[in-house]
């Protein structure tokens, strides 16, 4: 067995341990390590895995100490290993991650020397990175406090300490490991050679504690389980891992911290009341009401795999207004008919409700995709950007949100244009065989094409009016003279080519094609046929209240 990584922390209580025969008492490692007595549970939690691997097995007693047994030979046996182990230093974003994770956790002042000393850096250096840490934490309404001669505390609402927690983790740890922790918590899921941070943050989820929330949800609500993605279930297990164990701290939410007022009539208000209900008799403490309301803004923010549309807009009126002007917006960006699909509207319906709540709540939003986003489709980016500055202007959506609506966008595009195809000109120097093969391989491979046309280099001068922004042009030969943009390949095509065609071919399909105007009668019905749909929709609502109306 090989270790891959401890903290230099870890190193000297296992060292200390080894060479004690007698029980160690836990306030005893505290003072020796200047850290607090949770920190060294922690540390011992953490330590467990490594030492099964090598046949050792630590011993807590009860106001006695800790102590391992085992086989004197795999005690040295780990000694050795110990002594080889290289430490990495840490990155920034990785120290900045690991001090906000400690004084999350923490009740009092952290000291500089103690934080100096698990980070392995400098006090100097802790400084530093706690400036760059206190303007990452502006946003979300947290601060560091510095108390000269005790330390440094983090300062800020419950609330607010919550959600910037939920956030690292989401952020920082990969879905399987939460996934995982999920499914295998009863047992360490994670191996050895994980992410140190990932580790680290997993560090902050009592196990124990999700192991009775998780069972309590999948035996009292099955049914929410059922509707709710996988990332949204996950995130609803280490919610209440993380709010049960801030509370049997002494940490509740204050009632000012939430807005009861609109919790009320809100369809998941009853579910909220009865999953805190469960937590009180698994648990056997008491629970505020403020905790009720926090649980219903969580809810009310996640995913769900299916909802009832027809019933989201006519209770969200205010919510299908905006996602139909945001449609219009895209119509008038892209010169593509788009009012008439129904599923596009049922999308964004589905996917905005939630997201705006996170939006506004200030929790965060992961997209793991979103550089891959930005980078394939700039263009669909902008123009979703700008359309939803024009139909939020009082709301910051982060690129994170915005590149989930142009893939909202985006497939409908190209779904619309994939009707017409791509024309794909193709000039190849190595003869008629060659460019056949090429030309053959792109229409089989690359859906996104209708048709192929092999040329010469000589008459791409010829072919420039007949040549649309939306066309692609592939060459084997480099096209000096060319205004246009072409992708220059082999010509034999590796899968790795083919895939950057693709995608080629794909930010193509964006490309607005250039339709003839419409005729001025064509123009009034589409205006008339709008008009009408939209006073359908508002009859409907309407409809809806009179018949659920009742005078007392």
């Amino acid at each position: 067995m090989f270790i891959t990584f401890v903290s230099s922390r870890e190193k000297i209580i296992l060292e200390l341990l080894i060479s004690e025969q007698e029980d160690v008492k836990i306030k005893d490692l505290s003072k020796k390590l200047d850290v607090s007595s949770r920190t060294i549970q922690r540390d011992l939690t953490s330590l467990e895995q490594t030492l099964n691997a090598f046949q050792l097995k630590l011993i807590r007693k009860s106001g006695v100490g800790v102590q391992i047994i085992g086989e004197e030979m795999s005690k040295q046996h780990l000694l050795k290993q110990l002594r080889s182990v290289t430490h990495r230093d840490y990155t920034l974003e990785e120290r900045l991650v690991l001090i906000i994770c400690i004084l999350y956790e923490m009740s009092e002042p952290v000291k500089l020397f103690a934080l100096a000393s698990e980070l392995r850096v400098s006090t100097a250096t802790v400084s530093a990175d706690i400036e760059k840490l206190e303007q990452q934490l502006k946003p979300v309404q947290l601060t560091i406090l510095k108390k000269r001669g005790y330390g440094i505390e983090l300062g800020g609402s419950e609330n607010a300490k919550r959600r910037a927690i939920s956030y690292v983790l989401s952020k920082n740890v990969k879905e399987e490991d939460l996934l995982s922790l999920i499914k295998e918590s009863e047992e360490d899921s994670l191996t050895m050679e994980s992410d140190i941070v990932s580790k680290r943050l997993l560090q902050l989820v009592d196990k124990q504690k999700l192991v009775i929330i998780k069972q309590m949800i999948k035996e009292h609500f099955p049914q929410l389980v059922q509707s709710m993605t996988d990332h949204a279930y996950v995130e609803l297990i280490v919610h209440l891992t993380l709010a049960m164990d801030r509370i049997m701290r002494g940490e509740s939410m204050e009632e000012n911290e939430v807005n009861v007022d609109q919790m009320n009539d809100d369809p998941q208000f009853n579910t909220a009341i009865k999953i805190v209900e469960k937590l009180k008799e698994c648990f056997n403490i008491a629970i505020p009401q403020s905790e009720v309301s926090y649980l219903l803004m969580h809810l009310q923010g996640s995913k769900l795999r299916k909802q009832n549309i027809s019933v989201i807009a006519r209770t969200n009126v205010e919510l299908s207004r905006q996602v139909k002007l945001l449609i219009e917006k895209m119509e008038q960006l892209t010169d593509v008919s788009l009012a008439t699909n129904h599923s596009l509207f049922e999308g964004l319906v589905t996917h905005l409700k939630p997201a705006i709540h996170r939006i506004e709540q200030n929790m965060g939003i992961i997209n793991p995709l979103v550089n891959e986003v930005q980078a394939n489709y700039p263009e669909l980016f902008e123009q979703v950007e700008e359309a939803v500055n024009t139909v939020y202007p009082t709301l910051a959506f982060p690129k994170e949100e915005i590149s989930y609506l142009v893939m909202h966008f985006g497939a409908v595009l190209i779904e619309v244009m994939r009707k017409e195809g791509l024309k794909a000109y193709v000039i190849c120097a190595s003869g008629i065989g060659t460019s056949k093969l090429l030309a053959s391989r792109l229409l089989h491979d690359i859906p996104e094409i209708s048709a192929v046309f092999n040329v010469s280099s000589f008459e791409l001068n010829s072919l420039a009016k007949t040549i649309t922004e939306r066309d692609l042009i592939i060459s084997t030969i480099e096209l000096k003279e060319l205004s246009q943009d072409y992708m220059l390949v082999t010509p034999f095509l590796t899968n790795n080519v083919m895939e950057q065609i693709r995608l080629y071919a794909r930010r193509k399909m964006l490309v607005p094609k250039l339709y003839e105007a419409p005729s001025a009668n064509k123009m009034l019905v589409d205006k008339v046929t709008l008009k009408m749909e939209n006073l359908q929709h508002y009859t409907s609502v309407i409809v809806t209240i009179l018949k659920n109306f009742t005078v007392y």
